[in-house]
């Protein structure tokens, strides 16, 4: 049996599409600006993508 529940689609998500979660921390421009950017670059190329600030 897997670890993970299987991915379902939501409302706003095609079927197949890779999902990405980016852990930040706001303890200074410099990990909210790479945070930002990874998530920029993912939805680029067709992912959904989301940034989280742990602080």
């Amino acid at each position: 049996m897997s670890e993970h529940a299987p991915l379902r689609p939501g409302p706003h998500r095609s079927p197949g599409a890779e999902r990405l979660l980016v852990v930040s921390a706001s303890m200074g421009s410099g990990h909210d600006t790479v945070a930002a950017e990874l998530a920029r670059r993912a939805r680029a190329t067709g992912r959904e993508a989301h940034v989280v600030d742990v602080l």
